[in-house]
């Protein structure tokens, strides 16, 4: 009985939130853009970093209004690129800086806060916001799990016979 109890309270313990979240970038400085990635999109992974294609979003001189957007490691000048989703040849803003993401699939996060970047082989200088947006949501088989362990931890309650002695 203990240990079916001990199983169900390690069951529910193990559940977690998935890893998932969308993140709000705002750039400022001498080119502002502004735009969502979520991370269950599963951008992308590159030699020289990481993709995501068909981010909606503020891009001025973006003839759709949508771009790809390419994050490079740090061992690649770090920072960010987008490009004009109707015409990947032109280049709206490169910066270079830090790398901004780190983990892969779904453990993808990026780094939060401010950062400030500068432009890729030129002189421009940015401010590069980046906030998670809402809480993570759980996976299903998260949540299958949790509901789950609390059913066995009731059930060994339930199921828990206390015996009664009386003083002779």
């Amino acid at each position: 009985m203990k240990a079916l109890m001990i199983a169900a309270l390690l069951g529910a313990a193990a559940a977690a939130p998935g890893q998932a979240a969308v993140f709000q970038f705002t750039l400022t400085g001498d080119y502002s853009a502004s735009f969502r990635i979520d991370t269950a999109a599963v951008p992308v992974g590159t030699e020289l970093g990481l993709g995501v294609n068909g981010v909606s979003g503020s891009f001025p001189g973006s003839t759709a209004g949508v771009g790809d957007v390419f994050f490079y490691t740090a061992g690649n000048g770090g920072g960010f690129e987008v490009l004009d989703n109707a015409d990947n040849a032109v280049s709206l803003i490169a910066t270079e800086g830090p790398q901004l993401f780190s983990g892969a699939g779904a453990s993808l996060t990026f780094r939060e806060g401010t950062t400030a970047l500068t432009q890729y082989l030129g002189t421009g200088r940015y401010s590069l916001n980046i906030a998670a947006v809402g809480a993570a949501v759980p996976e299903t088989a998260t949540w299958a799990m949790m509901i789950g362990g609390f059913g066995m931890v009731g059930a060994a309650m339930r199921r828990r016979r206390t015996a009664v002695r009386y003083a002779a």
